[in-house]
């Protein structure tokens, strides 16, 4: 086995090591790994973990790590758990099949599960088939979910209505048979669900006129159309609040300048781990996807990106280097300096770099602390002819008396254009130039 290999092996063996950790923060942190890289090999610890995780939010990151694998491989192992003893497997197999939408999962949501005793179960089956259920299906769906009229507490009650209302139309005439039961709990259960389909105002259809909105936004956002996609980040916000997960997603894979744009400004209106996310796919092994997460990560304010971003310095990628040293120069951070010094002998945005130096040294203490060390890379024996006359030229952006000196000795130089340059600027400063 080659080291890449043992070091991959290595790797998976402590994800999986970490979603069976006692502490759900790991847990979660492990799940989220995962689902950033996905492997085979965890198909099926996600599954089990799924089926005794006690946090709702590690279970919702199980899930979305599940959504990140290929269908090939999910939809066997979670079609299995539907089947087993424990009604949190049945639930969260449901809850997962209905984010894969794999329509070859509805024949296994049987009327066993739509009736299921458990009600976290029943809900769960319940979602997962009104968002499966084949054209020409909903008819019968309908037929089984009504019988489920007036069961269990109030927020089980208002799953089904949810659900239902969502097949639209289709289900008015069994509303309207069932709203003549005996029993007064399933004709009151009935008689709200048809009112929740005619009055966006009442009951629970707020929440699923958003939960539409929502998917519309969704669907805008993998438009082939980058002005609808543009539209579609413009849009979301307090009022359509899309998840921070599927605006990451999206704003790593625009390819469009102004669509990143105003995915960037949405993302700094969310709510959510934005920043989090967006370090993850800075380790991504496609150099266009960790050089949106930095340009991203560098729009969005707040401590929590600066972080990542003071993080990113010591990025293997120097394309992520630079851009975070930028980022964090604009804001004044005078750790940036390194970096920053690092593009202008490269020569990557050296031109940026420099301006950002300037910017910088407008403090006199930085000022000082950029000249000794530009002057500390001059003197090095190994910064080549080309990267010493941009250093020398970036000395133009820094005021004080260390910058001064350094001109003055390169303008006796034996580089000749070292020195005709750092006379020039000698004269700039003095106003003779």
């Amino acid at each position: 086995m080659t080291v890449t290999g043992r070091k991959q092996d290595g790797d998976e063996a402590r994800l999986l090591g970490g979603l069976a950790d006692e502490r759900a923060s790991v847990r979660l942190r492990a799940a989220l790994a995962i689902g950033s890289a996905p492997r085979p090999g965890f198909v099926g610890a996600l599954v089990e973990r799924c089926a005794v995780e006690p946090e709702f939010s590690v279970r919702d990151m199980l899930t979305w790590a599940l959504t990140r694998h290929p269908v090939p491989l999910t939809l066997p192992a979670l079609l299995r758990e539907l089947g087993s003893q424990r009604p949190q497997a049945r639930s969260q197999a449901l809850h997962t099949l209905s984010k894969i939408r794999d329509a070859r999962a509805y024949p296994a949501i049987t009327r066993a599960l739509l009736t299921d005793a458990d009600d976290e179960v029943a809900r769960s089956a319940w979602r997962a088939a009104v968002v499966l259920v084949p054209e020409g299906g909903e008819a019968a769906l309908v037929a089984v979910l009504v019988t489920q009229f007036g069961r269990g507490p109030l927020e089980t009650r208002r799953s089904l209505s949810r659900a239902l209302a969502g097949l639209g139309e289709v289900i008015v005439p069994a509303l309207r048979a069932t709203a003549e039961a005996a029993d007064p709990e399933v004709r009151a259960h009935a008689l709200a669900t048809e009112r929740l389909l005619r009055d966006p105002d009442s009951g629970f259809e707020g929440a699923v006129e958003e939960a539409k909105r929502v998917v519309a936004l969704l669907q805008a956002l993998a438009s082939a159309s980058a002005d609808a996609r543009q539209r579609a980040a413009l849009s979301s916000g307090d009022a359509v609040p899309v998840p921070v997960e599927a605006l990451v997603e999206a704003v790593l894979s625009e390819p469009e300048p102004n669509v990143a744009g105003a995915l960037s400004w949405a993302l700094a209106r969310s709510e959510g781990s934005a920043a989090e996310l967006l370090a993850e796919a800075l380790g991504s092994p496609e150099a266009a996807v960790r050089e949106r997460a930095v340009e991203t990560l560098a729009e969005l304010p707040g401590e929590g990106p600066a972080g990542r971003l003071r993080e990113a310095l010591g990025h293997p990628d120097a394309v992520v280097r630079g851009r975070a040293a930028l980022a964090l120069g604009a804001r004044g951070e005078d750790g940036a300096v390194p970096a920053l010094l690092d593009m202008v002998v490269s020569g990557h945005r050296d031109t940026d770099a420099a301006d950002t130096l300037g910017v910088l040294a407008s403090d006199g203490a930085t000022a000082d602390r950029v000249a000794r060390a530009m002057t500390a890379r001059l003197a090095d024996t190994t910064t080549r002819a080309a990267a010493r006359g941009r250093l020398t030229q970036a000395l133009a952006d820094i005021p004080g008396s260390v910058a001064t000196r350094a001109l003055t000795e390169l303008s006796q130089d034996e580089d000749r254009a070292v020195a005709l340059t750092a006379a020039y600027l000698l004269r700039l400063r003095k106003g003779t130039g």
